[in-house]
């Protein structure tokens, strides 16, 4: 990794100074990560994923994009909220409280 800023230190937890220099092996024990860096090595556009991180217990949405030859940036954004929120609409997940809908007689 070549740079990292504090909202990826925020997201995932991991500290900034740590992972400056270390491969994407190194940081990212999730299957999930490391099958999107491995799709970037053979794509020269952007790729966009939302998917469940089980290394950071967060949902994610994940935009890849080729920033030169062999390089590529990547950017996270937490969309756990939004997609608790979602749930919650569908009547999904523990302690649910919302009543179903009910079609007036």
């Amino acid at each position: 990794m070549v740079d990292v800023n504090e909202a990826f230190q925020n997201i995932t937890g991991l500290d900034c100074l740590e992972v400056m220099g270390q491969s994407n092996k190194e940081v990212f024990e999730d299957p999930l990560f490391l099958n999107i860096f491995k799709q970037m090595e053979s794509v020269e556009n952007s790729e966009s994923f939302e998917e469940y991180s089980v290394q950071f217990n967060k949902h994610l949405e994940i935009f890849s994009f080729s920033v030169g030859e062999d390089e590529y940036a990547t950017i996270f954004k937490d969309i756990s909220q939004r997609e608790l929120f979602f749930k919650e609409e569908r009547g999904i997940g523990k302690g649910n409280n919302i009543p179903p809908k009910t079609n007036p007689a």
